[in-house]
């Protein structure tokens, strides 16, 4: 079930097409996290204190792993300080 405003995209990251818009910078940022959205590091920067909740999943297959990520942040800025490109479309 989508919710409003809802929005996918399929990432693939073994070279094969992907419609993910920032395809390339999330490939290389999961692979420093090791496929890991959490381990992604935060950046630095500055948010408005705005609550306006977004929540984001990740499923897929990362090398033999099975990965299910999904957190809550408390608006977009903080979504892509924590998670860079992977939810950037």
């Amino acid at each position: 079930m989508l919710t409003h405003g809802a929005r996918h995209v399929l990432l693939v990251c073994d070279g094969n097409p992907s419609v993910h818009p920032r395809a390339t910078e999330a490939c290389a940022a999961l692979t420093a996290a090791a496929g890991n959205p959490a381990r992604m590091p935060v950046a630095q920067v500055l948010c408005t204190e705005e609550y306006s909740p977004v929540k984001v999943t990740a499923t897929g297959v990362w090398g033999e792993r099975l990965i299910n990520y999904t957190a809550v942040y408390g608006n977009r800025c903080r979504m892509g300080a924590a998670t860079g490109p992977l939810f950037a479309f």
